[in-house]
Formats: C-alpha cells, sequence, structure tokens
C-alpha cells in the first residue's frame, strides 16, 4: 500500500470544490489544507472536508504542515506564482490549466519540477477517458486507416477565452492522438472581421466577464493550423456564437470536439467521453491501457470526478515509481507553445517554427498582476 500523501488545494472555487472530495476520498491521499482569500469559501471547505484553513498560501508554507501534494486550482494568473511556491516547498504539483501565462513561466514551473525532483502535473484530464482509449486503439490497428488530419471546436465562446480555458484540451488531444510534437503553426485571430493587433491586447474577463480570469488576450475568433513531422495536419476553430448555452459539448451538432480524419473513415470525439465512428455512435466503450485497471464501484461512468480520479491515481503512481505523470509539465508547455503559438503567427502574419524562440507573451506585455480572488 503506497503511503497517503499530505494534500494541499490553493483555491477552492468551482476546480477547488471539484478536487476536495476527490482528494478526501481517495485512499492514497488525506486533504489537510486548503487556501482562498475568501473567507466563506474557508468556511464551506472546513465545514465540508474538516481540514485547517487559510487565507493564503503563503500560510500553508509557513505551517508545519509537511505537505506532499499541492494542487493549484487558482486562476491562469496565479499558476506561475503559486506553482513556485509550492515547488520550492518540496512539494509535488498538480496546476489546472491552462498551465500559465507565458512560455517563460511554464519553462520556470518545468525547470524548477525538475531540479527539484518534483513530479508536476497538469490537469487536461480527458486523456483519461474510455472514448480516448478507443480512438488509440484505432489508430494503433489501423482499422480506419491512416490518420492524416485533425480538427479541434471550442464551446462557441470569445476565442480570447477559449483559447486559454477549452483549447488546451482539445490542443493536448490533438497532440496525444498525432503522437508528437507540432513543427509549426500558422494563426489568424479577428475581431467582428478585423484583424486584431497588439493595441487590441487586454485583460480577457474585461471582455467576457462570465468567464476566468484567462490573463491576456484579443479577438472573438481565431483559427489555429499546425504541423507535424510525420505529415498529419491539425486545425483549431474558435467562433463566438452569440449566446451559446453554458454547457456546450458531450453532444453532436455543437462544440467542443475533436474529428479525426483517415484515409478510410473518421471519428468525431465529443470531449470527454461520447464518439461517433463514421457517424455512428460507439457504444461498447471500455477502459484500456489507462493506468488504473481497477475502478470501484463509484467510478464506472466517465464524468469528471472519474477522469480526474484516474489523473490522481496515475500522479500517485509517478511519485511512488519515481517516474514521469502520463501529463507531465513538459506536456503542458508543448500544449501552451500550441495556443499561444496562434497569437505570435498572427502578429507576424507568417506561419512560425516550435518550439518558439520568443518565451515572453506574444502580446510583448508582461502578464498583468493577478486579481484579488484565488479561486477559479
Amino acid at each position: 500500500m503506497p503511503a497517503i500523501k499530505r494534500v494541499g488545494i490553493i483555491g477552492y472555487g468551482m476546480m477547488g470544490k471539484h478536487w476536495a472530495p476527490i482528494v478526501a476520498a481517495h485512499p492514497c491521499t488525506d486533504l489537510v489544507a486548503v487556501a482562498d482569500v475568501c473567507a466563506e469559501a474557508r468556511e464551506e471547505a472546513e465545514r465540508a472536508h474538516g481540514c485547517k484553513v487559510f487565507s493564503s498560501a503563503e500560510e500553508i508554507f509557513r505551517m508545519p504542515l509537511s505537505l506532499d501534494v499541492v494542487i493549484i486550482a487558482t486562476h491562469v494568473t496565479w499558476h506561475h506564482y503559486h506553482a513556485l511556491l509550492a515547488l520550492e516547498d518540496g512539494c509535488h504539483v498538480i496546476c489546472e490549466k491552462p498551465m500559465a501565462q507565458s512560455l517563460r513561466e511554464c519553462d520556470d514551473m518545468v525547470l524548477v519540477a525538475e531540479e527539484e525532483n518534483l513530479k508536476l502535473a497538469i490537469h487536461h484530464q480527458s486523456v483519461f477517458s474510455r472514448a480516448t482509449d478507443r480512438v488509440r486503439e484505432i489508430i494503433r490497428n489501423g482499422n480506419l486507416g491512416e490518420l492524416y488530419f485533425l480538427r479541434g471546436v471550442g464551446k462557441g465562446r470569445r476565442s480570447d477565452s477559449d483559447l486559454m480555458e477549452i483549447a488546451g484540451h482539445l490542443l493536448h488531444m490533438i497532440r496525444t492522438f498525432a503522437g508528437e510534437d507540432a513543427v509549426r503553426v500558422f494563426g489568424d485571430v479577428t475581431e467582428n472581421g478585423r484583424p486584431v493587433t497588439i493595441q487590441d491586447a487586454g485583460r480577457v474577463q474585461d471582455r467576457y466577464t462570465q468567464g476566468r480570469d484567462s490573463g491576456i488576450g484579443a479577438g472573438n475568433r481565431a483559427f489555429g493550423y499546425w504541423e507535424f513531422p510525420s505529415g498529419i495536419r491539425a486545425e483549431l476553430l474558435l467562433h463566438e456564437i452569440k449566446n451559446a448555452p453554458a454547457t456546450f459539448g458531450e453532444q453532436r451538432n455543437c462544440g467542443y470536439y475533436v474529428e479525426l480524419l483517415f484515409t478510410n473513415g473518421r471519428l468525431e470525439f465529443y470531449l470527454p467521453q461520447t464518439l461517433f465512428m463514421n457517424g455512428a455512435p460507439l457504444n461498447d466503450l471500455k477502459y484500456r491501457g489507462t493506468p488504473s485497471q481497477e475502478l470501484s464501484p463509484e467510478y464506472r461512468q466517465d464524468k469528471d470526478p472519474v477522469l480526474s480520479k484516474l489523473f490522481l491515481d496515475d500522479f500517485i503512481h509517478a511519485i511512488d515509481t519515481d517516474t514521469a505523470p502520463y501529463v507531465s509539465g513538459r506536456d503542458g508547455l508543448a500544449v501552451m507553445e500550441m495556443s499561444l503559438g496562434i497569437y505570435e503567427s498572427h502578429l507576424k502574419g507568417m506561419p512560425i517554427a516550435l518550439p518558439s524562440i520568443k518565451r515572453t507573451h506574444p502580446f510583448h506585455i508582461e502578464p498583468f498582476a493577478p486579481f484579488k480572488t484565488l479561486s477559479r
């Protein structure tokens, strides 16, 4: 039986509340502490889980708690700072997506984790779904011939929000199915049909107030096109749809999906679990090749907590075996290369090679100071 991991969560908003019961119920983890600037959030966490609560992340690391794992569940504007706090305190880190605001921040997180011999994982959980396993099996067995093109479609929100929040999951799946890193990207970003310029850059949440603080961005429509060494190509379409539903995905004829084109057919994968082959649903999905082969009865369905539980299983396994998590910090960095490459290519008016030489934000602005709230 692996040693119990003492876990702290920074940020008790939507994603902190998502993670807390998973950590509390897991046989190999103990939820020890939660930090949030909001008194109501702290009271709720203490009442629900009986853990210690703190008003700031700094307080967690000033206390003799001896945490093993810290989950960063704050807005992206805080990810780099909080991840480095945790890593420098000797904690393994699970960080919510998007990984950070710039490639430079992502580089810092990866390098510090590696220097300290600590595990860093980015929460792209759809890779643990049964549908993902089936897609990989179809690619491996050649059931539909050769994979040559992938297309991701967002949720219909403003592209400056979707690019940082939802596109990361789509691009992570595209990279997973391609089986390699993209080597070139072309991007095009517009605001109501007008190409955006550096003067259009600003805080995303100022324009998309119902969303999270997604850092710096511009545009309500974006297009990305990637080339992979094997010859596979991929594209991403982020197109603002007025009055798009708040919950968007897991069904046909809407956004949030990856389409895979093969020489003898196609797949439609509506994240995280719905899969169609040549227009017909695949309903006999079974887990194949996931790090957790045995699932307890309460984890039989592909809902987000199930995938996060599998993600946590894999992370604990990585710590205990001193191996890389399935979705490592370097995987998260590769996704951010693809995402921010759209902006960089658009501003330069030409395709750019990946990994990018430019490590600061493409809009040449240092990341904005975080909002006062921590919770996602």
